[in-house]
């Protein structure tokens, strides 16, 4: 509702661009006298709009920053169309304030026979949230989902991702990593849909968690629903803690 503009990317059919295009979303906020947004005062808002459009054959490489300074509330979402064959190979980058609430939406529709690759990175924000939905709407279109959570003193971190295998003959696959220390959090909620008539689905999902301190902590939920025949799917989640001497040295390295 909030959201007055946007800014849009189109690529035409058959164009492959050759330089990585860069769109960077920078937010700016109060501060305290210690750098900490100031108790006292409103955060300040803003509302980041991307549409990606990649038409039939196109390809294109788009590195996607969020940064900015003081106390604020980032409410993003991203829109990504792909049109048959067509490719993109995503960057997302998320590094905050450690004042700021971010909350994004990345919505990807991918046509038959389109590619979507994406390496995420995020560790900012002091409460930041990332809603991925992936749709694999026409047959043979691939999806794929790189993750790195990096998270130290009291911050939260959450990634919700949904693929959906809407066509027979689509492939996916998800791979997210968490590194916590300090107080911090992270959840992971991953989702992996096969409803009824996509037939031939391959989906192998991923997640790996290491732990830096005793009070750090992880929350993951892996779905996998199948409502077919004839899938190759796969899921599953480790967490690991590291020895108390590398703690110290990892978390500062994080931080």
């Amino acid at each position: 509702a909030s959201i007055g503009d946007v800014a849009y990317v189109d690529v035409d059919a058959g164009t492959v661009v050759e330089r990585p295009l860069h769109v960077v979303c920078l937010t700016s906020g109060p501060e305290g006298a210690d750098g900490a947004a100031a108790a006292d005062r409103t955060l300040s808002a803003s509302h980041p709009n991307l549409v990606v459009s990649v038409g039939g054959g196109a390809s294109l490489e788009l590195l996607q920053l969020h940064h900015g300074e003081g106390g604020y509330f980032a409410n993003a979402i991203t829109r990504v169309r792909l049109a048959e064959d067509a490719c993109l190979r995503h960057s997302y980058l998320q590094e905050q304030s450690r004042s700021a609430v971010h909350v994004d939406s990345l919505v990807v529709d991918c046509a038959a026979g389109s590619h979507f690759k994406s390496a995420m990175l995020q560790s900012g924000g002091r409460i930041s949230r990332l809603n991925i939905q992936l749709n694999l709407n026409g047959v043979g279109a691939h999806g794929e989902l790189q993750g790195l959570t990096l998270a130290t003193d009291e911050q939260l971190i959450d990634v919700h991702s949904t693929i959906k295998h809407a066509s027979p003959d689509c492939t996916s696959g998800q791979e997210q990593r968490n590194a916590v220390a300090g107080r911090a959090r992270v959840v992971f909620r991953g989702a992996v849909n096969v409803p009824t008539g996509a037939d031939n689905t391959t989906a192998a999902q991923l997640c790996r968690s290491l732990l830096l301190s005793d009070n750090a902590r992880v929350d993951i939920q892996p779905i996998l629903t199948i409502d077919t025949d004839d899938v190759v799917c796969t899921h599953g989640a480790t967490v690991s803690t590291a020895p108390t001497t590398t703690t110290a040295i990892l978390a500062s390295a994080a931080a």
